[in-house]
């Protein structure tokens, strides 16, 4: 019997929801890195439809496939700032 990712899922049926986990860890990202609520990140992301918040929180969302699930939520985090400051370094140069 195949296993299902119900996150694979769900991001293929509705792909702009953003789901609470997604969620704690952008509001986290943006207090870590004082993250401000304009149009920079997400023109530099291509996400001209949102603000910076909306599109961090997408992107956040979009790697939950990426961390381990097994770990603890410190260690999640870690991971997902880890996948952060490899995709975002170049615009964290720019901006900081």
């Amino acid at each position: 019997m195949p296993v299902i990712d119900y996150e694979q899922l769900r991001q293929a049926m509705k792909p702009d929801l953003i789901s609470q986990e997604a969620c704690n860890f952008a509001n986290q990202l943006i207090a870590e890195y004082h993250i401000i609520n304009n149009a920079d990140l997400a023109e530099w992301m291509n996400e001209h439809h949102c603000n910076s918040h909306r599109a961090l929180r997408l992107w956040a969302q979009r790697q939950l496939s990426s961390i381990d699930k097994d770990e603890t939520r410190d260690e999640q985090y870690r991971q997902i700032r880890h996948l952060f400051q490899h995709d975002f370094s170049n615009f964290l140069e720019r901006v900081y």
